[in-house]
């Protein structure tokens, strides 16, 4: 099984916003991205959508690959290697549980490995604009399709 993470954005005021639910456990305490594992032979649109639904409520418009993390037991974040992937999410319907935050402002209590996919995803939106505006050809990842 691979674990992902759902990084639900919506454009609320001009700004995108990132979903994340508070979850109250002994491993998990504080605000959150949606996330759960790909199955064994389930196809990864098909995880997304599960996932989605199960965590939020509500249904997939949209998704896209943003990277993957290689995390190890010396990070502090899981207990054994483990590759972990994060995809950009569009999505319709109305919460069950979370809320929109401000992708530059997420809350304090915000699980401190959640805050580094926030980040990423800004990062991410600021690659695409450098891209629109001509200023980065290439990043690594895609080529602008300008180019």
């Amino acid at each position: 099984m691979v674990p992902l993470e759902l990084a639900i954005v919506r454009e609320i005021n001009g700004k995108p916003h990132i979903h994340l639910w508070y979850r109250d456990d002994p491993n998990y305490e504080g605000e959150h991205i949606p996330g759960g594992y790909k199955a064994r032979g389930e196809k990864i649109h098909d995880t997304i959508r599960r996932v989605l639904h199960k965590e939020t409520g509500m249904e997939l418009v949209s998704y896209e690959f943003i990277r993957m993390f290689n995390t190890l037991p010396e990070t502090g974040w899981v207990p054994d290697d483990e590759v972990n992937l994060l995809y950009l999410v569009r999505a319709d319907g109305e919460l069950s549980q979370g809320a929109f935050h401000p992708l530059d402002a997420v809350p304090e209590n915000t699980l401190e490995d959640h805050k580094y996919l926030a980040d990423s995803v800004r990062g991410h939106f600021m690659r695409k604009d450098l891209m629109k505006r001509g200023e980065l050809r290439y990043d690594g990842m895609v080529v602008a399709p300008e180019w």
